[in-house]
């Protein structure tokens, strides 16, 4: 158990040496999730990649689809389908105050909101209370200089 806590720690560290980004600042050109389909993760739950011919602008980024559907269902309220805490790993805001990086296919649908993890092993630490996670990551995030959510600005 130690290792593996060690092993997370480390690699959150090497993450963010190299620079942390949410899901919603990837580097794939501006587009959010890395292309995956945030109406999907609600509607199929799943990460389902987005294609660019049924595409949206949202705080800045360009969000991909996977069909016309979603993109409707998006643009009537992108609010309620972008991510919690801008994108970033929600165990890591609420259990380190900090902001981690995270993996679009690594997600949980909770109280009607999409929360993006580092990776599984994190995942499954805040699903053993992801209630108590949240109550701490949405007071964090509300403290922080971090836009919320529907605010992003890059």
């Amino acid at each position: 158990m130690l290792f593996k806590n060690f092993s997370l720690s480390l690699a959150i560290a090497v993450s963010l040496a190299l620079g942390a980004t949410s899901a919603l600042q990837a580097e794939q050109g501006g587009v959010a999730l890395a292309g995956y389909d945030t109406v999907a993760y609600f509607t199929m739950n799943k990460a389902v990649k987005g294609k660019s011919q049924f595409q949206a602008q949202y705080l800045g980024k360009t969000w991909n689809f996977a069909n016309a559907n979603h993109k409707k269902l998006f643009e009537a309220n992108p609010a309620k389908y972008a991510p919690q805490y801008g994108g970033y790993c929600a165990w890591g805001i609420a259990e380190k105050d900090d902001f981690f990086p995270s993996d679009p296919t690594v997600f949980a649908i909770h109280g009607g909101k999409l929360y993006l993890n580092y990776n599984s092993g994190v995942a499954k630490n805040w699903n053993r209370n992801r209630a108590g996670f949240i109550k701490q990551g949405d007071a964090n995030y509300a403290k922080s200089k971090q836009p919320i959510a529907t605010e992003v600005n890059d």
